[in-house]
């Protein structure tokens, strides 16, 4: 027997056992009531901003959920604010005509980073104490995303985040990649968050249906970067503000419709996070320094790597120590922490599904796994050979899925969670 060699497997076991271990405390805690937000009375404006490229299909429907919101929540609305970015159709025209004020971006570099620096700036410049909500353009939102965001800031948080979620919708239902995407999504940006909402811990920031205390957007920029919403929770941390998520409110989005678009999407998030993670270990060590264990927590959790990547590095861990305890070299024992290293990731995947699609998209889920497993290794294989995302751009969701989105009605029920 080679004991350090059992040291070495475990050491590297660990790190999956931490956030698989966190991921199904989360989605206990997950089942719980949320924490309620003490009632506060305020008047401060929240301003809306939409960047938009190309949105003449589904900007309508994010600007008619809006006219939905709750009395409370249109008595805080400020200026609804639509950056028509770089757009080749009628996009601008459509946004005036649903009552926004639009600001046409013809020149400059396109993408949604330069459209956000412009718009806030913009409004900062016309209501400098409002308030801002960015809402990406292909969203819609529940009825009462501006009251609980409202309420948040009454309360006293600075920065709060709407829930997010995919919808697969009429044309994409069904199909074998889209059970597995929209249930991981909903894993990470619901169950997840919520979970860690009822211990106190800050939410990261998804880019879409997040709000800004006016203090707050000095501290931030939204720079260039592949997921500029991760680079800005990274910076809201180490400035001390935890955002807070509001599992009530919902904000949704649908899913790219063709397999390419999916991992146009996928290959810029995932990328995106991969190179942030060489500055990971100076910025846990600088908030353990501050004394702010909740914030590392969270920071761990957003920088655990994907599931696909993860189990393909469990596996490979597992084979290894498979073979070296059938050669003697380490006990057989030393296979334990590897089961329930991966029983606490089943237990996370399980629980987590059944809140968000009940028992029979378990037995679903499971059956689509292989296929959606082979496409993140491809996936991964574009990443390592550098034909990984370089720059923020839209995602292409097919004009057969936008469409059909455009048809359906908005959503502007109360939000669930």
């Amino acid at each position: 027997m080679r004991w350090w060699l059992s040291l070495v497997l475990l050491l590297g076991l660990a790190p999956l056992a931490i956030c698989w271990g966190l991921w199904a405390l989360f989605a206990l805690l997950a089942l719980l009531p949320p924490r309620k937000i003490a009632a506060g009375k305020g008047e401060r404006k929240i301003d809306i901003l939409i960047p938009a490229h190309n949105e003449r299909l589904l900007l309508p429907r994010l600007l008619e959920s809006l006219t939905g919101q709750t009395a409370a929540g249109l008595s805080r609305r400020g200026q609804t604010l639509v950056i028509a970015d770089h757009c080749s159709d009628d996009t601008a025209t459509l946004a005036r005509a649903g009552g926004a004020t639009v600001l046409e971006r013809n020149s400059g570099p396109r993408g949604k980073p330069a459209a956000l620096r412009d718009g806030i700036a913009l409004l900062q410049g016309a209501a400098p104490d409002h308030a801002i909500v960015i809402i990406d353009a292909d969203c819609t939102v529940t009825g009462n995303l501006l009251e609980s965001l409202a309420g948040a800031l009454d309360a006293g948080h600075r920065v709060a985040q709407a829930a997010y979620i995919l919808d697969a919708g009429p044309v994409v239902a069904g199909q074998k990649l889209h059970t597995p995407a929209l249930i991981a999504f909903a894993l990470k940006n619901l169950i997840r968050p919520k979970g860690m909402g009822r211990i106190g811990l800050p939410t990261q920031l998804f880019g879409t249906g997040m709000c800004f205390h006016p203090e707050v957007l000095g501290k931030i920029s939204f720079a260039d970067h592949l997921t500029e919403d991760l680079k800005i929770s990274h910076d809201l941390l180490l400035a001390g503000i935890g955002p807070r998520f509001l599992p009530e409110a919902v904000v949704r989005s649908p899913l790219p419709e063709e397999r390419s678009a999916m991992t146009t999407q996928k290959l810029r998030w995932e990328t995106g996070q991969v190179q942030t993670w060489a500055k990971l270990p100076g910025m846990l060590v600088r908030l353990v320094a501050r004394g702010h264990w909740r914030s590392a927590v969270s920071l761990v959790d957003w920088s655990a790597p994907p599931v696909a990547l993860a189990v393909g590095g469990w596996l490979v861990l597992a084979g290894v120590a498979t073979g070296l305890a059938a050669a003697g070299w380490v006990p057989w024992a030393v296979l334990l922490p590897f089961a329930v290293t991966l029983c606490l990731l089943v237990g996370y995947i399980i629980l987590g599904t059944l809140q968000i699609a009940g028992a029979a998209a378990v037995v679903s889920l499971f059956v689509a796994v292989p296929r959606f497993l082979l496409w993140k290794i491809a996936l991964y294989v574009r990443m390592i050979s550098g034909r990984g995302a370089k720059t923020w751009d839209r995602t292409p969701r097919g004009s057969a899925a936008e469409s059909a989105a455009a048809a359906s009605p908005p959503v502007v029920e109360q939000g669930k969670s």
